[in-house]
């Protein structure tokens, strides 16, 4: 019987009209948020079974989001790009980003961009706009891992423009053995990936 961890993963990518992969090693994978943006609060989750389908689970501590310096002084001309939530349909490839193994974006993503460089928003008021701002786009929100192994309490300068970023190396190492480990068993390293907020799951 699955977990109600995989059930409540499941029901969240069929509200969003996708599949929930259940074959051994074809990856789930799942970027969770916390309500703060800019800081290690978030989840990259995979979920699959193993060749005994009994259930796999790989957290990593992440951030979602730029780094909070990113909101304040964006290097884009329209403000930091945020990634709404939802589930992006084969938008994710196993392959290398800035000479490090990671997970590229290769389909649209749907984004939102915050005009006050004032001050740093709130994930509900991100997800607000984007009901009238949103946008979709492929930008190069990619999944990868930080530039140095040190972990202060916020990502740091060029951590992350908006990308999801993983925190701690061995993680992410895992990360992309999984990702590895489907591209040989199914032949594909495409993902889905799906963005949503961790309260919610359970997470």
């Amino acid at each position: 019987m699955p977990s109600d961890l995989f059930n409540r993963l499941r029901a969240a990518r069929e509200k969003d009209g996708a599949r929930f992969w259940t074959k051994p090693w074809d990856l789930n994978l799942f970027v969770l948020r916390g309500n703060v943006v800019g800081t290690w609060d978030d989840v990259v989750l995979v979920a699959t079974v193993d060749d005994c389908q009994r259930e796999v689970l790989l957290r990593c501590a992440a951030t979602a989001d730029a780094w909070s310096g990113e909101w304040l002084n964006p290097t884009a001309k329209g403000g930091c790009i945020y990634t709404l939530n939802g589930t992006y349909p084969r938008g994710l490839e196993l392959g290398i980003f800035k000479g490090r193994v990671a997970l590229r974006q290769v389909a649209p993503f749907r984004y939102v961009r915050w005009p006050d460089r004032h001050r740093i928003p709130t994930v509900p008021e991100l997800e607000a706009l984007g009901s009238a701002a949103g946008f979709t786009d492929t930008v190069g929100t990619h999944v990868h891992n930080r530039i140095s192994d040190k972990t202060p309490l916020n990502p740091a300068t060029d951590d992350s423009e908006g990308c999801t970023v993983t925190l701690y190396q061995h993680e992410h190492a895992a990360l992309i053995r999984l990702s590895q480990q489907q591209r040989e068993r199914h032949g594909t390293g495409i993902l889905t990936p799906t963005f949503a907020e961790r309260a919610a799951l359970g997470v």
